[in-house]
C-alpha cells in the first residue's frame, strides 16, 4: 500500500490524529476554520460562515449493510466539539430553509454514533426543501450506488460558500450556499469524479452535473488530494463512461 494512500484512509475513517494525517486535510486559504472530527466523518469548521466547507468521509459496501435506524437519532444538536460555537437548530425555525445534510445520514447507519453524529448542526447547511429532497437526494443515492458497486469510497461533500452571500439565523449568521459538491475517489480503481450543483432544485440527469476534481477546486478554493500520486491525473480528467450512471 502506497504511503499517501495510508495517510488518506486513515484521515477520512477518523482513526488518527497524528501530525501524518495533517499533512493530508484539503488547503482552504484564508479560512477562519477548525478540522473537528467525529466517528463517522472529518470536517472543516467555517465559522465565518456557521458550517462546514468540506465533510470527508470513507464509504463502503459493508458500511451501507448497516441497520442502524434514524428514526430516535434526528435530533439536530450543536457541535460542542466547534470551539467558535456551532450553528443552533433553532437559527433554521421559519427560515424557509431546511437543515441540510452534507454527509448524509443514510451513510452511517454502520454505527449508532455515527448515525447521531451525522445529525450535529456542524454537518448541516441550509438546502431549500427542493433541492434537499430533490436533486441533491438523487446525488446522494448515486454515491451509494457507487459504493455498492465499486466497494469503497472517498467522499467529500460540501457548499460552495462566497463572501457576500445572503443569511439566515435568530443567534448566528449562517450563509445559504449557491452551489453544493461532491468530491468522489475510488482508491481501487483510481478514479475520480466530482459533482458540482447549483442550490435549485432540477429534473436533469445527475451526469449533466459532473465535473472534473479541478473544477471544485478552482469554484471552491479547496485542494483536495494534496501529495497523492497522480493527482493532477486524477483531477483533470473526466471519464463519465467509467461509472455506473
Amino acid at each position: 500500500m502506497k504511503p499517501g494512500y495510508t495517510i488518506l484512509l486513515i484521515l477520512l475513517s477518523g482513526l488518527c490524529h497524528t501530525a501524518a494525517a495533517q499533512s493530508w486535510l484539503p488547503d482552504t486559504v484564508g479560512c477562519d476554520c477548525q478540522v473537528v472530527r467525529h466517528e463517522g466523518y472529518t470536517l472543516l469548521y467555517d465559522e465565518s460562515h456557521e458550517q462546514a466547507r468540506w465533510v470527508a468521509y470513507l464509504l463502503t459496501r459493508d458500511r451501507l449493510k448497516g441497520d442502524v435506524p434514524r428514526r430516535g437519532n434526528d435530533k439536530f444538536l450543536p457541535d460542542t466539539t466547534v470551539v467558535s460555537g456551532s450553528a443552533l437548530s433553532s437559527d433554521y425555525s421559519h427560515s424557509g430553509y431546511s437543515r441540510g445534510h452534507l454527509a448524509p445520514a443514510a451513510d452511517m447507519k454502520w454505527s449508532v454514533r455515527a448515525m447521531r453524529e451525522s445529525f450535529l448542526m456542524s454537518n448541516i447547511s441550509p438546502q431549500t426543501s427542493e433541492f434537499n429532497d430533490g436533486i441533491w437526494q438523487r446525488a446522494e443515492k448515486l454515491v451509494r450506488r457507487w459504493a455498492e458497486t465499486y466497494d469503497s469510497l472517498y467522499v467529500i461533500t460540501g457548499p460552495v460558500l462566497d463572501e457576500g452571500l445572503p443569511t439566515i439565523g435568530h443567534q448566528n449568521h449562517i450563509s445559504i450556499p449557491r452551489c453544493f459538491y461532491k468530491v468522489i475517489y475510488d482508491p481501487k480503481r483510481k478514479k475520480g469524479i466530482a459533482l458540482l450543483i447549483e442550490h435549485e432544485n432540477s429534473p436533469k440527469p445527475i451526469q449533466s452535473f459532473a465535473v472534473t476534481i479541478d473544477e471544485v477546486e478552482s469554484t471552491t478554493g479547496i485542494d483536495f488530494f494534496p501529495g497523492m500520486d497522480n493527482e493532477e491525473q486524477i483531477e483533470s480528467t473526466l471519464n463519465l463512461d467509467q461509472w455506473l450512471w
